[in-house]
């Protein structure tokens, strides 16, 4: 499988066709983890989101995601916001570097395409 290079990263061209599943060792989870990533990250925002990436722990890249109530009352708005951005990350390749990326929503999320959304991403993780 060929990978294509866009930027700092590159990108899955079949991820979209299921082939990269999101599995739970890729997934940021307890407190700690949080914590580690925000005291040793380089922090990135803009209007949609605000990002914080640090070098993995483990073997493979992992996220963790901050959506909170304040985005949205309701929970089907919150899930769309979590689902793109878990979609854009299952397709990004960040290997040879591994990182731990935590993405905090930001209000303007609520409202944004998912164009506009996986184009603020890309500018994020390419840094």
């Amino acid at each position: 499988m060929r990978a294509v290079q866009k930027g700092a990263i590159s990108w899955r061209p079949d991820a979209e066709l299921g082939q990269y599943p999101f599995t739970p060792d890729q997934r940021l989870r307890k407190r700690q983890d949080f914590d580690d990533v925000f005291k040793a990250g380089r922090r990135s925002a803009d209007r949609l989101f605000s990002v914080v990436t640090a070098p993995a722990k483990g073997s493979c890249s992992r996220l963790g995601l901050v959506v909170s109530k304040k985005i949205s009352k309701r929970a089907v708005d919150r899930n769309r916001i979590k689902r793109l951005i878990r979609e854009r990350f299952r397709a990004c390749d960040f290997s040879p570097r591994q990182r731990d990326v935590v993405v905090i929503a930001r209000a303007a999320s609520r409202h944004a395409t998912a164009n506009a959304i996986w184009a603020s991403l890309d500018r994020h993780w390419s840094n």
